[in-house]
């Protein structure tokens, strides 16, 4: 945690995805200046270039057509912990506040999923009392600039569950339950619609930058 707290932002990827054709440049400076005069959201994730994820909205496709598809980054209510960026004082924060208190139970189980489904949750308390941003600040995002999605080359386990998707589940449903008894404010169960960006009643409520601040642009190195 010494080391993690060191560097400003920290990139966590699944083994399975791939950054092939990713502007990291691009998608850096869109984190930086999607939202200001706001400090950069505390979490935000690349889009999925191939469509595979169960919820859609964190993938490139339906972002591409129409008047979306000049939007470069969005508030969300979900980041998908396959390729989160993270601030690394926060990483540090909920590595300490959370991980260390759901670790066991995860591995019990086998299953890591719920972290994503907290994290955005802690990024708001930690944004308001730590930080002192205000309430309509944005802490977590979607970066859906061009040239800034990750490929996800992968599929065997998501086979995997979807074969054993009952035990899986199950397992998953364990690891849950830590979490929400720890930290029930924090936990979204409907990643679906409620956190979606581009659900019919949900998304309007969720800032949509259409073009990067150009004082913002001038200040990055």
């Amino acid at each position: 945690l010494n080391f993690v707290s060191k560097p400003r932002n920290v990139f966590l990827l699944d083994e399975d995805i791939s950054l092939r054709d990713l502007d990291l440049q691009a998608l850096l400076r869109t984190w930086a200046c999607a939202f200001w005069p706001q400090q950069p959201p505390l979490i935000v994730q690349p889009l999925i270039a191939e469509s595979t994820q169960l919820f859609d909205y964190v993938t490139v496709q339906p972002w591409s057509t129409g008047r979306l598809s000049k939007v470069v980054a969005s508030a969300s209510g979900w980041v998908e912990q396959q390729a989160p960026l993270l601030n690394a004082e926060f990483f540090a924060w909920f590595v300490r506040r959370v991980l260390v208190h759901t670790r066991s139970t995860a591995f019990r189980f086998g299953a890591d999923w719920s972290a994503d489904k907290t994290w955005c949750g802690a990024a708001r308390n930690y944004s308001v009392l730590v930080l002192n941003w205000s309430l309509d600040s944005v802490p977590c995002a979607l970066i859906t600039a061009p040239g800034c999605s990750v490929h996800h080359l992968n599929t065997r386990t998501m086979r995997d569950k979807r074969a054993n998707r009952p035990q899986f589940r199950q397992r998953a449903r364990e690891v849950m339950n830590r979490y929400q008894a720890l930290y029930p404010t924090w936990v979204e169960e409907d990643v679906r619609r409620k956190t979606n960006p581009l659900d019919a009643h949900y998304g309007p409520s969720f800032k949509k930058v259409f073009a990067l601040n150009e004082r913002c642009e001038r200040n990055i190195p």
